[in-house]
C-alpha cells in the first residue's frame, strides 16, 4: 500500500532533496506543490497521509498553511522544514500542532527517520481502541528486554490506551508516541547499552554497529527497561527507567544552544519539552518521567514566555 505525502515548497533545490528521501523510503508517493493555496486545494480533493511544508513561503506562510490544513484534516501529521532564522516560527508551528520539524541542511539524513517515526506512531487497531474506550483509571507496569521491536510495541500499546482514556485527538496521540519512542530508545541505547550519542554524530555506521554488538553482549543484553504508565482523568504519567549506570543530570546538554540544537541527540529532549507538560530526570539519571495533563494547564504552550522561543531562535540562526 502506497502512502501519500504532500510536499509544499517553492524551492526546486529543496524539493529535489525531498525526492531523494521519498525514493529511499520505497512505499511513499509524493506530490509536490509550490504554494499553500494549491496545497489546500489538493487536500480538499484527496486524502494525504502526511504534509511536509516549508515555513518561509511567499503569499501564504507555512504557519498559515498549518492552521488551515489542521481545520481541513485535524489528524494529518505535519512536518515543517526550517532554514536559517526560522527557529521561532518552527517552535510556534510545534505549538500549533505540527508533529515534528527538520532542518533543511540535514534533510537527507534526518527526514527518513522522522517520517518512519510518525508513521509508527500513527498506527492503531480499531478493535483494541474500542475496548479501551471503557477503561477507567489504571496503572500499567512493564519490564521489557533491551529490544527495539519491543520498544516500538510498548509505544504503540501506550498510545492506544492514551488515545481512548485521555480522549486524545490523533495529532496529540502521534506527538505522545514520538516522545515515548525518544525516551524509550534513550533508555535502551544510551542507558542499557551505554552507547554515546557522540558516536552517532561522528560516525553513524559505527554507532549502529556498536548497538548491534552490545545487544549480543553481557551485561548489556541482560538489562531491562521498566515502564510505569499511570492514566487518570487529570493526566497521563510515564516513568521510564533503565538499568544502566546513569549520568550526571546537571550535565544534560541544553538543546536550545547552537551546538546542540543541530545535533540528532538534541531533537528528542527538545520535542519532549514542547509536547509534554513536564519532563523530569531522577537524581542518578537513569529514569525520566513524562507528564501530559488532560485538564486545562495553568500556562498553555502558546502562552509560554517569549524568551524560550527567542533563545532557540538565536541559537538556530547559527546552525547553517
Amino acid at each position: 500500500m502506497m502512502l501519500e505525502i504532500l510536499v509544499v515548497d517553492d524551492s526546486e533545490f529543496d524539493c529535489a532533496a525531498v525526492k531523494k528521501v521519498v525514493r529511499a523510503l520505497g512505499n511513499w508517493h509524493a506530490e509536490y506543490v509550490s504554494s499553500g493555496a494549491v496545497a489546500l486545494a489538493r487536500m480538499k480533493e484527496q486524502q494525504f497521509d502526511m504534509l511536509l511544508t516549508d515555513l518561509n513561503m511567499p503569499r501564504m506562510s507555512g504557519l498559515d498553511l498549518l492552521r488551515r490544513a489542521k481545520k481541513l484534516n485535524p489528524a494529518i501529521p505535519i512536518v515543517v522544514m526550517s532554514a536559517k532564522g526560522s527557529a521561532e516560527a518552527a517552535i510556534q508551528a510545534l505549538r500549533l500542532g505540527a508533529t515534528n520539524y527538520v532542518i533543511k541542511k540535514n534533510m537527507i539524513h534526518d527526514l527518513p527517520g522522522i517520517v518512519e517515526s510518525i508513521m509508527r506512531s500513527s498506527r492503531s487497531t480499531r478493535i483494541e481502541s474500542a475496548i479501551l474506550g471503557h477503561l477507567e483509571q489504571t496503572t500499567f507496569q512493564f519490564a521489557i528486554p533491551s529490544d527495539r521491536e519491543l520498544v516500538q510495541g510498548a509505544v504503540s500499546y501506550l498510545q492506544m490506551i492514551a488515545e481512548k482514556f485521555g480522549k486524545l485527538p490523533d495529532a496529540e496521540r502521534t506527538r505522545l508516541g514520538i516522545c515515548l519512542e525518544e525516551s524509550l530508545l534513550n533508555a535502551l541505547i544510551h542507558g542499557n547499552l551505554e552507547v554515546s550519542s557522540d558516536l552517532r554524530e561522528g560516525d553513524s555506521d559505527a554507532y549502529e554497529k556498536l548497538i548491534a554488538l552490545r545487544l549480543k553482549q553481557r551485561p548489556y543484553r541482560e538489562r531491562m527497561i521498566e515502564i510505569q504508565a499511570t492514566f487518570s482523568p487529570q493526566q497521563l504519567v510515564f516513568a521510564i527507567r533503565d538499568e544502566g549506570p546513569g549520568f550526571d543530570v546537571a550535565a544534560v546538554p541544553d538543546p536550545t544552544t547552537a551546538e546542540n540544537l543541530c545535533k540528532p541527540s538534541g531533537r528528542g529532549l527538545m520535542l519532549m519539552r514542547i509536547f509534554m507538560d513536564s519532563v523530569e530526570h531522577n537524581a542518578t539519571g537513569n529514569q525520566i518521567t513524562l507528564v501530559k495533563r488532560l485538564a486545562p494547564a495553568v500556562l498553555a504552550l502558546e502562552e509560554q514566555p517569549d524568551d524560550f522561543a527567542m533563545s532557540i531562535s538565536s541559537s538556530w540562526s547559527r546552525c547553517d
